[in-house]
């Protein structure tokens, strides 16, 4: 159902190229909630660079950039950014609007995120496509609208479009996979994080 990533690894050159982007697709993610923990070292929370490359986070010996990602899978890692459904909907894309929140001290310009949708008894539900169903929404983000500078907070809209949103849907959650360290113009800055694939079936957290 999903296509493999090597951290959400779509066609990279047309990402990059691109300015605001939250686009769809089959995609992958990882837990999305805690303060990162800046030391670097293997299953710290939100790794952020203490040597060159992977392997200042203990995560490899890849170059770390967009076309390289570090491969942090089974490092317990915390992604540093948390998502906070707010109840509304974007008045523009008409998708669940969120509190993106950037716990870190460290700029970030990219992003891989699922969202998951929920009924009242916390039971998962599902999209109906016309050719398919789907368990989550893959997104991906980057350019000026997914930049965040340490400590930053903003409001973004992610997942379906709210036509296509299961029924009875009382909440929404999101869970990112990946992100890149460094701010979006400046390419030695950038350090590309790959983490654990959240499963189709996931519970909520709370």
């Amino acid at each position: 159902m999903r296509k493999a990533l090597l951290f959400v690894a779509i066609a990279a050159a047309s990402l990059l190229g691109c300015g605001n982007k939250d686009a769809s697709g089959s995609g992958s993610a990882a837990a999305g909630s805690g303060a990162p923990a800046m030391s670097g070292a293997p299953g710290a929370s939100g790794a952020a660079a203490t040597g060159p490359g992977c392997a200042g986070i203990g995560c490899g010996n890849k170059k770390g950039d967009f076309f390289e990602p570090c491969d942090c899978k089974g490092k317990a890692m915390t992604p540093p950014l948390v998502a906070k459904w707010t109840g509304k909907v974007d008045s523009f894309y008409k998708r669940a609007s969120f509190s993106v929140e950037n716990t870190s001290d460290k700029d970030i310009h990219w992003g891989s995120v699922a969202v998951y949708y929920y009924d009242k008894s916390g039971k998962q539900v599902e999209v109906e496509l016309k050719d398919r169903k789907e368990k989550f929404k893959a997104a991906r983000s980057n350019g000026s609208n997914f930049t965040f500078k340490p400590k930053e907070k903003k409001e973004l809209s992610l997942g379906w479009d709210e036509k296509s949103y299961p029924k009875d849907v009382a909440k929404i959650e999101v869970v990112f996979d990946g992100w890149c360290y460094g701010t979006y113009d400046d390419k030695a800055s950038h350090l590309c994080v790959n983490v654990d694939r959240a499963p189709d079936d996931r519970p909520p957290a709370n």
